[in-house]
């Protein structure tokens, strides 16, 4: 072995193949192995349902209840009737105007919403189901109206996620509301 050659002369001589292996892997090597982590990270979330999907439906849960509260509190504040009206995918907030039309909202926090994709909503207003129009076909009318002391109808709002997981936002009329899982008898 030469004098300060880490290697024995017949490896060094080999063209560097045992040599070059003892320093790593190659990229090539690398990538597949990830590629592997990827498909089998992919076949596990398949299974089981996204971590983070149940979590989606009780944040949407919990803004649509922080969003009707401050509709409700913005009604009485402003001694004007407000709304809000579903349609597939997503709910808009309305203000009875003084000429008596209702004008779509569009200042924060009151803007057009949508839901995540896939989500299914079903509105529930007085025990009667809401029939919910596209977004393209909807008129400025809403479904849920709000006078100026804060009242409404009673109301539920089913919202299911991707995986079927669900939370139900009932409201009494009076101001009082309730997010929780619906029964599962």
């Amino acid at each position: 072995m030469p004098a300060g050659s880490p290697l024995p002369s017949f490896l060094s001589s080999i063209g560097g193949g045992a040599a070059r292996r003892a320093r790593g892997f190659t990229l090539l090597e690398l990538m597949v192995v990830l590629a592997i982590i990827a498909v089998m990270t992919s076949l596990v979330l398949m299974v089981r349902g996204a971590p983070n999907a149940n979590k989606r439906v009780e944040e949407e849960g919990k803004k649509l209840r922080v969003l009707i509260s401050a509709l409700s509190d913005e009604a009485v504040l402003t001694g004007r009737d407000m709304g809000m009206q579903f349609f597939l995918g997503g709910y808009a907030f309305l203000a009875l105007e003084d000429d008596g039309k209702w004008r779509y909202m569009s200042e924060s926090p009151f803007g057009k919403r949508h839901f995540p994709a896939r989500f299914r909503v079903r509105v529930t207003l007085e025990d009667r189901l809401v029939e919910l129009p596209n977004e393209a076909d909807r008129e400025p009318k809403p479904q849920l109206v709000f006078g100026t002391t804060g009242e409404t109808v009673p109301f539920k709002i089913d919202i299911e996620g991707v995986n079927g997981y669900r939370m139900v936002l009932s409201g009494n009329g009076r101001g009082g509301m309730q997010l929780q899982r619906p029964d599962k008898s």
